[in-house]
């Protein structure tokens, strides 16, 4: 499975896919985003300890795993506010009586929430 986040500066939800996908239909807000530009890397030096960073064509901002900097991404969209995330979860497949096979797959969202005290 690969993941890339929603080209719709409105939505940029993560998505998940199977590798080799083409195009990925975001459930959220209906982008049909191109898959083959979430191959592509960039390179961005971090903020905070300066070493190089890569990340996935789309990010808006790059977390460095040693030193937790968040570097954002020059000329990427900001996110809005509040963010939503959608997770396709797809489990192995169910035979019904007829013998037919049932697709198991289920949809999760989230949306960030500011901190309470």
């Amino acid at each position: 499975m690969a993941q890339l986040t929603c080209t719709n500066p409105r939505c940029r939800v993560t998505l998940t896919y199977p590798r080799g996908a083409s195009q990925v239909h975001c459930a959220m807000c209906g982008t049909l985003n191109d898959a083959a530009q979430a191959n592509l890397l960039g390179h961005i030096v971090c903020g905070g300890c300066q070493i190089t960073l890569s990340y996935a064509y789309g990010a808006c901002s790059v977390k460095c795993a040693v030193c937790n900097h968040v570097t954002p991404v020059p000329g990427a969209p900001e996110p809005s506010a509040p963010r939503t995330q959608a997770v396709i979860v797809e489990n192995p497949s169910s035979v019904d009586e007829a013998g037919f096979e049932i697709p198991n797959m289920a949809l999760g969202v989230t949306s960030e929430r500011s901190q309470r005290p």
